[in-house]
């Protein structure tokens, strides 16, 4: 199915005329799409527990707050709303990792389409798929990957908002760039790079000063602070915690940055080695060329729209990352990219599009299809080497949750309310649960403001933390009771079968039941 799809690629008709492709054949690419890398990820993941972002997201988006410690709310939010009709597996946090990545590549198609059109425009949408942004990276769900489908939407919307200023339909732009610039805000803060790049592309727009004269710009910035507002009343009500979290990852040095910069640059070049060796292929000037072109097409207003939009963030990126002395990672900028490859088709000049159409297709098909060939051995290789590594946590979580949780039906009678303890494993408990019980975060009440001290006393707390873990477990005694059960468990990892000589890891367990179900107890009187 996915060879064929290069053919139609490759061969479609609405794509050799520019025009907007059918219903129907977005469908087939987007479904084709889904449906091949939530098999990939589902089949890879099979006894791996899920990345602690994930997670992290389930725990904070099921509670529908107007902030967390960390981040703004929206991206949680959509998997607490998620989860309210899906089932707690790791394959349907893929398909909601899937179907973010597929949103943001129909946003890419609409936003390549306002520079150019045809073959070109095809092109550089499909250069996409042979990057790590739209496919291996868009697994691990989080404040960063949202972006992949916000990010090319809010800068499509942007430039209809300035093309349209002047004419009658500008309220519709006007009211959808600021729901989206909210919607950007409500993800991460992250989005003022965004925000603030669709500023400068407006000052290099032909029509960018008759926008900023017009109404359109301060509607969408009405509209944005309407909607910001709530989760600035959050701010403001629980001492700005996200800058806080955010001032602890600042302040590791100038050199330190500096490093981090380098590396991200190295590692943002990486993503896009496939599509700088596509075009070379595909043929076009040299690359020594590519700076002359530059310059002669910077007199061209879309041009440098398109450069600044393409480029701009990342370098924004740069540049706060030396100011406040960041951590990055190549995660952070996932999405920064989206136009990466059309500007890097138009560098190229003159260009062999049907050649590039047809070898990016070919590429991306054998991507998909490989992936999922090789998905049953990489799934084999990683239970092989986890369930022999001493440092194999990360992946015992779904059985520690079955396990804990039994342990509290026996001893309790009732069922898991809350859970605290290292942070990933507490987390990990409240998706994969079967009672699937709220996370107290590192048992703080300022940091999970859902549970409080009456419902710690109602309903019980299963606090487990690892054995090595001496703070957790200091932590863990403030909030025992003289009728709290403390137990060591030892778990195996689950591809290790009956294997004794596999490693096992060790967790501390306080039970800290419910009031009601002690009292039971005492009435009950001594067994027997």
């Amino acid at each position: 199915m996915l060879l064929r799809m290069r053919s139609w690629f490759s061969s479609c008709p609405s794509l050799d005329t520019g025009e907007k492709p059918s219903p129907r054949e977005m469908l087939i690419f987007l479904g084709i799409f889904v449906l091949a890398w939530t098999i990939y990820n589902t089949v890879i993941h099979a006894v791996v527990g899920l990345n602690h972002d994930m997670t992290e997201a389930y725990v904070w988006g099921r509670e529908f707050q107007l902030g967390y410690y960390k981040h703004p709310p929206l991206w949680a939010w959509i998997s607490g709303v998620w989860f309210l009709v899906l089932p707690h597996k790791n394959w349907a946090f893929a398909l909601l990792s899937a179907l973010n990545a597929a949103v943001g590549l129909y946003g890419v198609w609409k936003l390549n389409g306002l520079f150019s059109t045809g073959r070109k425009r095809l092109a550089a949408t499909l250069l996409l798929l042979v990057t790590p942004f739209y496919t291996f990276y868009a697994f691990k769900y989080n404040a960063n990957s949202i972006f992949l489908s916000l990010w090319p939407w809010t800068a499509y919307m942007f430039i209809r908002a300035v093309t349209s200023a002047q004419t009658q339909h500008w309220p519709r732009y006007a009211l959808a760039l600021g729901a989206l610039a909210a919607c950007d805000m409500l993800s991460k803060y992250y989005a003022v790079i965004l925000l603030a790049s669709c500023f400068a592309a407006a000052l290099t727009h032909k029509q960018g000063r008759a926008y900023l004269r017009s109404p359109s710009p301060y509607v969408s910035v009405v509209i944005a602070a309407i909607l910001f507002a709530p989760h600035l009343w959050w701010l403001w009500h629980h001492n700005f915690l996200p800058f806080h979290y955010f001032a602890s990852e600042t302040g590791n040095g100038i050199l330190f940055s500096m490093n981090q910069a380098a590396l991200l640059t190295l590692a943002c070049l990486a993503g896009n080695a496939l599509v700088i060796g596509l075009i070379a292929w595909a043929g076009g000037t040299r690359f020594a060329d590519w700076e002359q072109t530059l310059r002669d097409k910077w007199s061209s207003p879309r041009f440098r729209e398109l450069t600044v939009l393409a480029l701009l963030p990342y370098v924004l990126t740069i540049v706060a990352s030396l100011v406040f002395s960041l951590r990055l990672s190549s995660n952070t900028t996932i999405a920064v990219f989206c136009l990466a490859p059309l500007l890097l088709v138009e560098l190229a000049g003159r260009i062999d599009e049907t050649r590039l159409v047809r070898r990016t297709a070919g590429f991306a098909a054998v991507l998909m299809l490989g992936a999922l060939i090789i998905s049953p051995a990489v799934n084999y290789a990683d239970k092989r080497m986890t369930a022999y590594s001493k440092n194999d946590e990360s992946d015992l979580r779904t059985k520690l949750a079955r396990k804990a949780t039994r342990l509290w039906h026996v001893k309790t009678g009732t069922q898991l309310a809350y859970v605290a303890g290292d942070g990933s494993d507490a987390d990990a408990i409240a998706f994969y649960s079967p009672d699937h019980p709220a996370a107290f975060i590192d048992f703080d009440y300022s940091l999970a403001p859902w549970v409080k001290p009456k419902d710690i006393a109602r309903s019980g707390l299963l606090a487990i933390c690892q054995q090595a873990s001496a703070d957790c477990r200091k932590a863990a005694e403030k909030f025992a009771t003289p009728d709290t059960i403390r137990q060591e468990i030892h778990i195996r990892h689950p591809a290790a079968g009956k294997d004794k000589n596999a490693p096992k890891a060790t967790y501390v367990l306080l039970l800290v039941p419910p009031r009601e179900s002690v009292a039971l107890n005492r009435d009950a009187g001594p067994p027997g």
